[in-house]
Parts: C-alpha cells; structure tokens; sequence
C-alpha cells in the first residue's frame, strides 16, 4: 500500500513538472508554418477581474488572439485624463494569458494603466518572463503564467503522469516473476531450495515458487 502512494505521488509530482513545462513552452515555441496567431475583437460589456475604483465601470472593447496552445484576451476602457494620451483620454488594459497544451492549464493576469507618468503595469497570478526567454517567444508575452486552473490543470497532470505510472507498477510484479522462474528468490535473488523460507533474506517464499521434493 505505501509503495502504490508512492508511485502515485512521484507520477503526479512528475506529471505537474512536466504540465507546468510544457504550458510555458507553449510561449516560447515558434508556430507551425500555417499556424499564426489568429486574432478577433468586439465591444466589451464588463471588465474580466475586479478593477481599481478609478478605472471607468464599463471597458469599451475587447480583442482575443489565439495560437497553438496559448490564448491572450485583452479588454480596454478609456477614461478622461488631464494629458495627452489619446486626445485627453487615459487607458486601462487587462491582459489575461491562458497557456497549456492539451487544456490551457495555467493563467497570468496583467493590468496596465496609461497616464500622464510612464505606463505602470500590476502583475497578478504571474512572473517576468527572463530576457535571456524573450526573443523565443512566439507573440509578444512578457509574462509566464503560474496560476493553475484547477480541472485544466488536473486533467493535463494525469496526462502527462501516466507514462510513468504504468511502468512503475508492472516493474516489481515482473521482476519478482522471472526471478520465480529462473529459480532465485523473489525478494533477494538468492537461490532457493525445498525450504517455504529463504536461506538468505529469511522471507517467505510463494507456494508456487518451492520445487517439489524430489520422490
């Protein structure tokens, strides 16, 4: 019992790293010739977070781009402002990428605001993306995401688990069977005799493992 929670443990640890990795490749992996990010936009009725109470309550459009494994949903309002951006208007832009293959596992939110300063950017459920990574990515995210969706995220854990699970648990079970049929121990591989215990390790051996009594 300890050794099958084990093997669950070390499949699903192994399964999340592998989740985890290949979402944030996802970012960083060139298109398919034919596969460029795919891009629709529209009029947004509400904001995809709570926003700051200085942001206008309603945002004025929306723009989704899609590639292979990754989402970007972009919603921007306006606001009056005293400078110059946009004729006297400020934007506010909420920047939600979603990244996993074969289910978008993992999700980073950004929030930008335009004023008369320089652009500030609040980073939520995310981390900078290296520069030394930048030049790889294959639109424009400056962000790895790291907040998991939880079905998405279980779904592509047990994916990416199962390789190894089945191996782990047939491994044991096999081993000790050709050990029985070459005649060694199933426990230690010392050569057993008519004794039901082994001479080496003192385990008891199966039934069906004991040669019988010469007649």
């Amino acid at each position: 019992m300890k050794r099958l929670a084990l093997i669950l443990a070390v499949s699903l640890l192994f399964g999340a790293v592998v989740n985890v990795l290949v979402a944030w490749g996802c970012l960083l992996r060139k298109p398919f010739p034919g596969s460029a990010p795919w891009t629709r936009g529209g009029t947004a009725y509400r904001w995809p977070i709570t926003v700051p109470a200085t942001w206008p309550d309603k945002p004025s459009s929306f723009e989704q781009t899609y590639g292979t494994g990754w989402a970007l949903h972009t919603t921007r309002g306006f606001s009056e402002s005293t400078g110059i951006n946009f004729a006297g208007m400020r934007e506010h832009t909420v920047e939600v990428w979603h990244c996993g293959w074969p289910r978008a596992a993992l999700r980073a939110i950004a929030i930008t605001s335009d004023s008369d300063d320089p652009t500030t950017t609040e980073l939520l459920d995310g981390i900078p993306m290296p520069g030394f990574l930048l030049p790889l990515a294959n639109w424009k995210p400056a962000y790895l995401p790291t907040r998991p969706e939880p079905k998405a995220f279980t779904i592509n854990t047990l994916l990416y688990g199962l390789p190894i699970t089945v191996p782990l648990l047939i491994i044991r079970p096999v081993r000790r069977w050709r050990r029985r049929r070459a005649g060694l121990c199933p426990h230690c591989r010392y050569p057993f005799g008519a004794s039901p215990v082994c001479t080496e390790c003192g385990r008891s051996l199966p039934a069906r493992a004991i040669p019988e009594s010469p007649t």
